[in-house]
């Protein structure tokens, strides 16, 4: 798809002609162009492109304020554009200015995270997960995506190789370290993927009568069906129960809330301290914190990006941002002070180092920020209109 394919495209979806699978197509390009590196459109066309869609965004902010729903629908689209734009301008910039575009000059870098596990066995013997392959296979023997052995003789006969009698007494520990993902096929075929710095615990073979696994951190849940066994995810303040669905579950400890998106099917939410049990529909999200559980309306695809590859923020705040930047990154945020109105919308590829990623963020907030010692921390914000040191 070229340029003018996509300005094209863009142009209808503004008219209201554009079709689903053409939104659909769109959106794809733009990940396409955010990270292309040799065919990119010329300076002046990104600058004049930019300066149109941000234009743009903010007539569409000061018109529809108070008409959110209707909103989201262009705004999630235009961000996205405005997004890929300075992403290419800055690639484009950096190859013949390098530094010269920003308030500041990184000193550091921190590269993206990958794929990074741990498997702990029952005997408490741990394996660190090949780096080259996405996922594991739990079942008789444990093995990677391509059929491999996770484990070899000496460990399984160190761990005791699992047996229909205890089987499903022999628990299993997958952990992401910040920086990681990985994803494992259960032993009923679930297929479960794992943010960056998550555990997941769960048995080398399910029982007759229930499948249940505890995690904490994020998870992204494909469970396939099994009336006669509901599947049960726990945490540590409520407990899923589904029969077969898709759904993602971010249980952070330092989050205080746990927040359970369903993508498709139906799940049953329990809060372990008082009882009370909510049902969920496709597009609602259940927010369980000290107050309780409430129930929202939400985009599924921006709390499912990160399985899909991208971050996707919705009107998020700085510390939001930053905070899931610091566990796919592994950098500390050293910041004593954010504004509570410098709100943030688009999409960013998560295979893109720090700096570049930032580097989004700062052409739409007005704030720099630099990494030293391995802390993110807050160097410049503008106040005011001008831009102080923080």
């Amino acid at each position: 798809m070229n340029p003018n394919s996509v300005k094209e495209l863009y142009q209808k979806y503004l008219d209201g002609s554009c079709t689903p699978e053409e939104k659909e197509l769109l959106e794809k390009a733009f990940l396409v162009y955010a990270q292309a590196q040799d065919t990119l459109p010329d300076e002046s066309t990104i600058q004049s492109t930019s300066e149109r869609v941000r234009d743009h965004l903010s007539t569409l902010l000061r018109h529809d304020l108070r008409r959110r729903q209707r909103r989201h629908r262009i705004y999630y689209l235009a961000a996205a554009l405005l997004t890929v734009f300075i992403s290419i301008g800055l690639i484009t910039w950096n190859m013949s200015h390098p530094e010269s575009d920003t308030q500041h000059a990184w000193t550091a870098d921190a590269q993206p995270g990958s794929n990074k596990a741990t498997l702990t066995l029952s005997n408490g013997h741990t394996v660190h997960l090949k780096e080259v392959t996405s996922g594991i296979v739990a079942g008789e023997n444990i093995t990677y995506a391509d059929g491999s052995p996770v484990v070899n003789e000496t460990d399984l006969s160190q761990s005791g190789k699992p047996t229909p009698r205890k089987a499903a007494t022999q628990m299993l520990t997958l952990t992401t370290p910040r920086g990681g993902t990985y994803k494992v096929t259960l032993p009923d075929g679930s297929g479960v993927w794992l943010n960056a710095n998550s555990v997941l615990r769960y048995p080398a073979r399910f029982a007759n009568t229930q499948r249940v696994v505890d995690i904490e951190g994020e998870a992204y849940f494909e469970v396939v069906t099994d009336e006669k066994r509901p599947f049960k995810v726990r945490t540590a303040g409520q407990e899923v129960v589904v029969l077969g669905t898709s759904f993602n579950l971010s249980a952070y400890p330092e989050d205080h809330s746990t927040a359970t998106t369903l993508v498709e099917g139906s799940i049953r939410i329990v809060n372990k301290s008082n009882q009370t049990v909510h049902m969920l529909r496709p597009g609602q999200q259940a927010k369980l914190s000290s107050t309780g559980v409430q129930v929202y309306p939400v985009d599924t695809e921006a709390f499912i990006a990160w399985k899909n590859g991208y971050f996707y923020f919705d009107d998020a705040d700085m510390y939001t941002i930053l905070k899931d930047f610091s566990r796919w990154y592994n950098v500390e945020i050293e910041v004593s002070l954010l504004p509570e109105s410098e709100l943030f919308t688009g999409k960013i590829p998560r295979n893109v180092s720090l700096q570049n990623a930032l580097r989004i963020v700062e052409k739409t907030s007005g704030m720099s920020f630099q990494l030293i010692d391995n802390k993110l921390k807050l160097s410049r914000l503008r106040k005011g209109g001008d831009a102080m040191d923080h």
